[in-house]
């Protein structure tokens, strides 16, 4: 989310119009201003019923159902048809409590909607007994659940160009399929696709054989297959191309993943392997465009970003025989694309010079980037995982210059893998009552005795080292998953309405306090990071009210290394760290062995029988409880569970246990409970960062 430090609230004054109001009470006031381009006249001003609309004015509108509100339309612009019926164009504007905020938002604030018609006649615009007073400072988009910046120098202009509908109508032509005349190309949500290019297809119009994986949960997904289009299908009886009767010619491109378990650990993710396989699949089944290139064409991969789309092919698989061979000459001039440029430079000068010319601009490029670095402040820090993964995404655009963490070890571990950051050893709360006190605004933090006393106890190079307002360009949080823990500072945001209300019945009180931060500092950015679970707890209630407090601040609303992927995380790594699996138990031990190596397994698959342990004990394999109770508890799913590899990770906790709050613990392959430093890739941070 950005925050506007120039938004103001956008008032509004809905005019009322006293029933009864016949066509003959409307006029408009003022000279003709234009003309559409239908021939329609355009005004600025009209009179209804006595009442003043003017362009760029709100108006109320009553609806058929008298049991609902009345309806708020901001004027557009308004016009009179050839038939002389006076109409307004006018953008539906939803009450805050009609998005998704429901009941969190302000009963007097509307929200700009994408929506815009041509609501009613003028003369038909009345309302009484409703209040009038309004103000509006965003833009509600509900097909993305999402608030952005008002954008109202394209709102009110009344020349009968409405940029909304403008924006709906592009839309709506990216939605129209269209095939060229000459079938060697077509359009699809608005991306041009011709014959030889290379596409994404969904990964379910291809039947892998011997795949059969019966799961209870985590099932992976499947990456878009990489074809190259070669013909398009279009029934002779259709008068006109539609998607569901179009297919389209494709060569399939296999990934290493589709090959092996093997190759895909060895291989780089951006190789593809040609095939002689040639399918027909249907025109919606395209996804998107990529691109096969010579695998000196694309640039180095020495970090795990996101690539741009781009492949690189060496081989031919036949999945017949299960062969791989080197890609014959003449395939690789036919299909594999090159880089003109590139390939010019490389002819032009030799490959040393070439690399320090681009190790130089790259290095240029990297300066002029970590000058501009956004200063970081890190609450609810832990060992810095976060912060790690901020810095080392998107070319480092974060510093973590401040770090607030609660607990001792995890503070220290901090301070080991950030050393150029301040890190404070504290209660969040506790601190921002320090930094408030600091510039004298005390008075507006209202936080409990004791977060005041350990405040005043904090020591002058503390104090002075503590970041103020103005500093801060970003802050990143993420509260402990476990919400209901009692923090000391009840802050003085948005949300402080709530307190004796819903908000003090959650009683989630770290959500709270980073919104207490990002309410007195106003960063530029602020990232609330928590579990998708935060979303539904307490019915949604939770997070429409953090949502809420947000919009009112006004914020808008990724051994030797052998693997790919350990290559690029690991680096120049000699040590591995924190890989050594948390012991068992000699029954949870042979429980794990008894758990079957295929993902999602858990519990429910253990035989139902007895072991007898060393020390002569016959002990049920199943835990007594578990069945049981499992009709209560959405049959225990998880618990003594396998992870994934090509599944989705669990919540990371510092103690993983089979039988615990998240019980997928148990790895993939082996007989062992995932390592800390397994836990600690789950969450984003790379081989070298020294947990403690």
């Amino acid at each position: 989310m950005q925050v506007d430090k120039n938004m103001e609230k956008f008032c509004l004054s809905a005019k009322s119009v006293k029933p009864p109001c016949s066509s003959k009470a409307t006029k408009w006031d003022g000279e003709l201003i234009r003309k559409t381009c239908f021939g329609e006249s355009l005004y600025k001003r009209a009179i209804v019923c006595g009442n003043v609309v003017n362009v760029g004015g709100c108006v109320l509108v009553e609806t058929a159902d008298s049991d609902h509100l009345p309806s708020i339309y901001f004027v557009e612009f308004m016009f009179e048809k050839s038939d002389s019926r006076k109409m307004v164009h006018g953008r539906h504007m939803l009450r805050g409590s009609e998005t998704f905020l429901g009941n969190t938002a302000d009963a007097n604030e509307t929200n700009a909607c994408k929506d815009k018609i041509v609501r009613e006649r003028a003369e038909d615009q009345r309302i009484d007994q409703f209040p009038l007073e309004y103000y509006c400072k965003s833009l509600y988009w509900p097909e993305r659940g999402a608030f952005f910046k008002l954008p109202k120098d394209t709102m009110g202009l009344g020349t009968g160009v409405c940029h909304s509908c403008k924006i709906k109508e592009t839309e709506r032509e990216k939605d129209v399929f269209k095939v060229n005349l000459n079938r060697n190309g077509f359009t699809l949500k608005g991306t041009e696709f011709h014959v030889h290019d290379y596409v994404y297809v969904a990964h379910h119009h291809f039947a892998d054989k011997g795949r059969n994986r019966d799961t209870f949960r985590n099932e992976g997904m499947k990456a878009y297959v990489v074809c190259q289009l070669l013909g398009i299908e279009v029934p002779e009886t259709s008068t006109k191309a539609c998607p569901e009767s179009t297919k389209v010619k494709v060569r399939r491109f296999f990934r290493p993943e589709d090959i092996s378990e093997e190759k895909a650990y060895y291989s780089d993710i951006r190789e593809v392997y040609y095939s002689k396989l040639v399918l027909t699949v249907p025109v919606t089944g395209v996804e998107g465009k990529c691109d096969i290139r010579k695998k000196h064409d694309l640039a180095p991969s020495d970090s795990p970003t996101i690539f741009e789309h781009i492949f690189f092919c060496e081989h031919l698989y036949d999945p017949d025989k299960g062969t791989i061979k080197q890609l014959p000459p003449h395939i690789e001039t036919s299909v594999l694309k090159e880089s003109v440029a590139d390939d010019t430079a490389c002819r032009k000068i030799n490959g040393k010079y070439k690399e320090e010319k681009h190790d130089g601009a790259v290095d240029k490029q990297t300066d002029a980037v970590h000058k501009n670095r956004l200063a970081t402040l890190d609450i609810f820090a832990g060992c810095g995982g976060l912060s790690d993964g901020l810095q080392q995404a998107a070319k480092g655009v974060s510093i973590t210059n401040w770090a607030i963490e609660y607990e001792q070890p995890a503070g220290e571990a901090f301070k080991v893998n950030h050393p150029e950051a301040l890190v404070f050893i504290n209660n969040c709360n506790v601190i921002l009552r320090a930094i408030m006190s600091a510039r004298g605004d005390a008075d507006d933090c209202i936080s409990s005795p004791e977060a005041a006393e350990l405040a005043a106890e904090l020591d002058e190079e503390t104090i002075k080292n503590l970041p103020r307002p103005g500093q801060v360009d970003f802050i990143s949080g993420g509260p402990p998953c476990q919400l209901l823990v009692l923090c000391y500072f009840q802050g003085f945001s948005g949300m402080n309405r709530f307190n004796q209300g819903s908000w003090s019945k959650v009683q989630c009180e770290m959500i709270l306090a980073s919104l207490s931060f990002a309410d007195y500092f106003r960063p530029r950015f602020f990232l609330l990071e928590n579990v998708r679970n935060f979303t539904s707890f307490n019915k949604g209630q939770t997070f429409r009210l953090t949502m809420a407090s947000l919009l009112q601040m006004g914020y808008q609303y990724t051994s030797e290394p052998v693997s790919w992927f350990q290559k690029k995380i690991r680096g120049d790594m000699l040590v591995l760290n924190d890989h050594i699996s948390k012991a068992m138990s000699e029954l949870n031990l042979i429980r794990c062995q008894k758990i079957p190596k295929q993902p999602g397994s858990d519990w429910r698959v253990l035989p139902s029988e007895k072991v007898r342990l060393s020390n002569g004990q016959v002990v049920d394999l199943i835990p007594w409880c578990l069945p049981n109770t499992a009709e209560k508890h959405n049959q225990w799913k998880g618990l003594f569970g396998r992870l994934d590899w090509e599944g989705n990770f669990p919540t990371s906790v510092t103690d993983p246990h089979p039988m615990g709050m998240v019980g997928t613990c148990f790895h993939p392959d082996q007989d062992r409970i995932i390592t800390v430093r397994e836990c600690a890739r789950s969450q984003v941070s790379l081989f070298g960062y020294i947990c403690k």
